[in-house]
């Protein structure tokens, strides 16, 4: 019935629609969680291919139906949403007189929360209408206000990564005490470390737009392992910081290595190993901040992550739960871009390894590769 469900959905047909109502009461009589989520997927994946008479019969049966699951019931929403049965109880007018009021007292206690509630509400189906035209219709320097609002505190939930970027490409001064906070701020404890992570990197490359030298980061954090995310910090600081050559980038990085690569080397893997949860959604990995930092310093990229290979007992993390049975193959696929000859003999060792073999043949046919490629 799952199946069925998704078949129908993605069938793009007027007669495979006409099929819906009959699956979906089936689907729901089951009272099946996943089989009842499915089948309203499918309801509002029809929608455009169904006829009148389709849509008149799904509409009846939606009447009849209800959930207390949230998840069940937050997709039912959808769909009385999309065949015209509920709409948006909030009107322009009203939002944008809201705004205007957190624009004029941006100190107010709530200030924060209302303004994200407000940017975030444009991402739900059902109200997002008048938000995002009361929003759409700011002037571009009352819009960025809005966006420093919703971001210049809190947690990194609902979309904080996505507003941030906003704030880098706006290129507006008055974002700073937004990427401010970010820059000082990792949340460990975030159970999507994706945004966690991503949102402290945005907050550094934000900052590298308007200072001229990296700002306190982790404030919060002291130890050994804060001290490598200090330096990675830095070293994405000086990478993002407009107007600086080649040279100047490598002076400036060049202690900040040194560390890295020599009392700081066991806590050195681990925010390598983190970096990609910010990059997964990069459309380019060479635009992350992992890439740029592993293209920018190849060299010193391996020395850390073949200290990763020989001693992977040695190594930390500012994490509590580091995944480690993840990090030895994160660590070879990233010698595919960054290893050497020297690297080939570390990866050989891994070949009978039980979790890593297949990773270890994988990057090693890919190293020799690209160094036949660049003879």
């Amino acid at each position: 019935m799952v199946l069925l469900c998704a078949l129908l959905r993605y069938a793009n047909d007027a007669e495979a629609a006409a099929l819906a109502p009959k699956v979906f009461s089936l689907a729901w009589a089951s009272g099946a969680y996943h089989l009842r989520f499915a089948a309203l997927g499918m309801l509002t994946g029809i929608r455009s291919t169904a006829t009148a008479a389709t849509a008149a019969a799904v509409t009846e049966l939606l009447d009849e139906v209800h959930t207390d699951d949230p998840f069940v019931s937050t997709a039912l929403v959808d769909a009385l949403h999309i065949y015209g049965k509920i709409s948006s109880p909030c009107n322009v007018r009203d939002i944008t007189q809201e705004i205007r009021l957190l624009l004029a007292d941006p100190q107010h206690p709530n200030a924060h929360a209302r303004a994200k509630g407000i940017l975030v509400s444009r991402f739900e189906d059902v109200i997002a209408a008048p938000f995002t035209e009361a929003v759409e219709a700011l002037e571009p320097a009352e819009r960025i206000a809005l966006t420093v609002l919703a971001v210049r505190e809190g947690d990194t939930s609902f979309f904080t990564d996505v507003f941030l970027k906003e704030l880098i490409r706006s290129q507006d001064p008055a974002a700073l005490p937004a990427f401010r906070y970010w820059a000082s701020h990792l949340e460990l404890q975030d159970p999507f470390r994706q945004s966690a992570v991503g949102c402290h990197l945005l907050g550094i490359e934000g900052c590298a737009t308007r200072l001229a030298a990296p700002p306190p980061l982790l404030a919060d954090h002291a130890g050994k392992d804060a001290d490598a995310w200090r330096c990675y910090g830095q070293i994405l600081f000086w990478l993002s910081r407009p107007g600086l050559s080649g040279e100047e980038r490598t002076l400036r990085c060049a202690p900040l290595w040194d560390d890295l690569t020599t009392r700081l080397l066991d806590a050195a893997v681990d925010p390598f190993h983190q970096f990609p949860y910010a990059a997964q959604f990069a459309q380019d990995i060479r635009t992350s901040a992992l890439g740029r930092i592993v293209d920018a310093f190849p060299s010193q990229t391996r020395t850390v992550l073949h200290h990763a290979l020989t001693s992977p007992e040695r190594l930390t993390s500012l994490f509590s739960l580091p995944l480690r049975q993840e990090r030895g193959t994160f660590v070879m696929r990233l010698l595919a871009r960054s290893g050497d000859h020297s690297s080939l003999p570390l990866l050989r060792t891994y070949l009978n390894h039980p979790l890593h073999s297949a990773a270890a043949a994988d990057t090693i046919r890919d190293l020799n590769n690209r160094i036949a490629e660049n003879r």
